[in-house]
């Protein structure tokens, strides 16, 4: 019922101490189109008193990182801009409901759009010539608060997912815009190859 937004930024050698020690294949899913969560992937412990933001008890929570690495390279930057959802930060209460996986299903889409809202926003900024790593921080920062909002409205207006009528507006409005913005989208298995 509640997203739990991580966001990480690391730049060249990954300086900012991004924690990969803990990290591995099984403890994090990469955005795919074709796989779905389910609620093994929820392996994290609910904390006591989780609320939500109407004073109810928080039944599940999706943690959604998007990470965008820099390579600066004298005036040269790079970015790989990632999706993903953090098993052990994500946790259920309900193992058995359709409808309230569902609705944390679309919290990592609208990840997803907004990975994809930033690499458009980087490219946008590379055929501008802009080599300031600050002008690319600052926009994809805007983009993040955005995000943040949209995940808000998200779970406001389905009331976490119990308003059916708006869940699926909301199913129906990310994935025509993840249609979009596909030609942003990348085959995380091969994007990983370089990392």
């Amino acid at each position: 019922m509640r997203v739990i937004i991580l966001i990480s930024l690391y730049g060249i050698l990954s300086v900012t101490g991004y924690c990969q020690d803990k990290e591995t294949k099984d403890s994090i899913i990469y955005w795919n189109k074709q796989t779905k969560l389910t609620w093994k992937d929820f392996h994290g412990i609910r904390p006591e008193h989780e609320l939500t933001d109407y004073g109810t008890e928080a039944m599940a929570a999706s943690a959604v990182e998007i990470s965008y690495p820099a390579m600066i390279l004298g005036k040269s930057i790079s970015f790989k801009v990632y999706c993903r959802f953090v098993k052990d930060k994500s946790w259920t209460k309900d193992t058995i409901s359709k409808k309230l996986l569902a609705h944390e299903q679309l919290h990592f889409d609208i990840g997803e759009l907004y990975a994809r809202k930033i690499r458009q926003k980087i490219y946008l900024l590379e055929g501008q010539g802009v080599k300031n790593y600050d002008t690319y921080k600052q926009d994809i920062d805007k983009l993040l608060e955005e995000r943040d909002s949209t995940d808000i409205k998200y779970d406001k207006e389905t009331l976490h997912g119990a308003i059916d009528f708006a869940q699926q507006e909301w199913n129906e409005k990310i994935a025509k815009e993840l249609e979009k913005l596909k030609e942003y989208a990348v085959d995380y298995e091969e994007y990983l190859k370089d990392k």
